[in-house]
């Protein structure tokens, strides 16, 4: 049976902000829309006759965006309407949205109040995006290709940029590589105070951008760049670009664009839905179709494309995620999550050392996802943990971030013979978790063992990469080492000969031999002294 989509698209979430001569509304549909704003000025019942001006979103008029998406926005201003709003004036508006199949629904009659001119919290801000180690942030405000304000270069690393809601209206903004061999520009954005806030302006997460090169399945050297999923729903989702171009090294070959996932194992050629803008010596600058991420390559990655890709970035995330051999992954997907769900998601792969994770959601969510994976080896975009590592793991989300959910558990176990083997101080087992570039040790409990394994709980601020640490015991070591030489040193004795064997074994019997001789003298020595020594003592006893 063809499954036959009957649902009609909802808003499931909505932005305002007010100013005093305009506002700027964001809203979120629970499937692909469009949308269509209806301002019916001061009218309160939005009667059809009273309709002023119709606002249709962006993808509707302009081809570089997607009709149909997930989000969609509505500038009422004098662009828009041909007049400005009055201040500390209610204003009343409907919203409409339509799928593809044509099944539309639309909003109640509902309402903001413009700001006054002394009072409008959302007029002036500083925004200030948080990028990995290794990229750079820089903002064109007058969209003339020039970038006049590169972040952290002004006022200190700390420092974003101040703005306003009239200069923000239509921004560039670039993050490039320090090296400058890739960046990814974002055209026509729309900055806000509540788009840039401090929950999406942090992209300096363990894989948020990545940019290298690989090997394609020719042997050829590619260039590749992108953004992780969480990275991409933080700028796209609340900056709202037009349009998105990226620029990725080259050996000055420009003719295949690929979409890939992130660890480069799952990819599509879409080079004939790609515009080719500049072909370098050095390097390719592409339109991304319609701002889709997350990686970009310029060919077919090979089979270790992944493991093999080389980072332009550092730190937090700024080379790709790399798939480590022999990773055993385990994923689960949600139709629907409410906000205030108590997800309980167990983990049944014998190969992957965790049990269980538990966490509870912030937000509303659809189509969320978690993929827990043990690795069979220290991710390259990592530093090395300082104790010693039973397994590195990675728990990857898409759709929802780290801003999205608290209370993270993650059961776990480790089995006993590792811990004797590596003569492991059990009461130092702890979970870590890969933030900031560095490893941060988490609350971890010993919950009880069974005959083969050790089991534990960690708390955690959010999703990441992890690995289980511990220290081992100094004497332990000591013992270990001894045996290792003992055993290098019964390793090295050469192989004997039958001849070699049986003279070793009458030089043997020889000794044998010369032994009990020197006993038997020995003994007859021993009573030649004692006899007489008996013989006065008991001639002294008698007297």
């Amino acid at each position: 049976n063809n499954f036959v989509d009957s649902k009609t698209p909802m808003i499931i979430g909505i932005s305002k902000e007010v100013y005093p001569d305009g506002a700027f509304i964001a809203y979120y549909t629970d499937k692909p829309a469009n949308g269509t704003l209806k301002f019916y000025k001061n009218d309160s019942t939005c009667k059809a006759t009273s309709l002023n001006v119709t606002i249709a979103d962006v993808g509707v008029a302009n081809s570089d965006v997607e009709a149909y998406k997930l989000w969609h926005t509505a500038e009422i201003d004098i662009n828009n309407l041909g007049y400005n709003l009055d201040a500390d004036t209610r204003y009343y508006y409907k919203v409409k949205i339509c799928d593809q199949a044509g099944k539309c629904g639309e909003s109640k009659c509902s309402s903001f109040r413009t700001e006054t001119n002394t009072n409008c919290p959302f007029c002036k801000f500083v925004t200030r995006l948080k990028a990995p180690t290794g990229w750079e942030v820089k903002y064109d405000l007058n969209q003339d290709a020039t970038y006049e304000h590169w972040q952290g270069n002004v006022c200190g690393d700390a420092a974003g940029m101040k703005t306003n809601y009239t200069n923000a209206r239509r921004a560039n903004i670039l993050l490039t590589s320090t090296d400058n061999t890739s960046y990814i520009e974002f055209l026509d954005t729309r900055i806000t105070k509540t788009g840039l806030n401090s929950k999406t302006s942090e992209i300096d997460s363990s894989g948020a951008l990545q940019s290298g090169t690989t090997e394609s399945t020719s042997g050829a050297t590619v260039g590749y760049a992108g953004m992780a999923e969480a990275t991409r729903d933080k700028i796209v989702n609340n900056l709202y670009p037009q349009k998105c171009l990226m620029k990725i090294p080259s050996e000055g070959t420009c003719e295949e664009f690929w979409h890939c996932n992130n660890d480069m194992t799952l990819c599509l050629n879409r080079t004939s839905e790609a515009t080719l803008n500049v072909t370098g010596s050095d390097f390719c600058i592409w339109e991304v179709p319609y701002c889709q991420f997350s990686t970009w390559v310029g060919g077919q990655p090979g089979e270790a494309a992944a493991a093999s890709s080389s980072s332009s970035g550092g730190g937090g995330g700024g080379g790709a995620i790399a798939t480590a051999t022999k990773t055993t992954s385990e994923t689960r997907v949600w139709a629907e999550i409410k906000a205030g769900d108590k997800i309980s998601m167990p983990v049944s792969k014998e190969e992957i050392p965790i049990s269980q994770v538990e966490f509870t959601v912030e937000n509303d969510k659809l189509g969320a996802e978690v993929k827990v994976s043990g690795l069979g080896e220290k991710p390259t975009s990592v530093s090395a943990a300082s104790n010693k590592v039973y397994k590195y793991l990675e728990i990857a989300p898409k759709v929802i971030t780290t801003d999205d959910v608290s209370s993270v558990k993650i059961d776990f176990k480790v089995p006993k013979t590792w811990v004797v083997e590596n003569n492991i101080k059990k009461a130092t087992i702890v979970l870590l978790r890969y933030v900031d570039d560095k490893w941060v040790e988490l609350s971890t409990t010993s919950k009880g063992s069974d005959s083969t394994n050790y089991f534990f709980q960690a708390v955690s601020p959010g999703f990441s990469y992890f690995a289980i640490s511990a220290e081992q015991s100094e004497v332990a070591q000591e013992v270990v080492v001894e045996k290792e030489a003992q055993q290098e040193e019964a390793s090295t004795v050469e192989e004997e000969t039958p001849a070699e064997a049986a003279e070793e074994e009458q030089e043997s019997e020889g000794q044998k031999d010369v032994l009990k001789n020197t006993v038997i003298v020995l003994v007859v020595v021993a009573l030649a002294i004692l006899i007489p020594v008996f013989i006065v003592f008991f001639k002294k006893k008698k007297e």
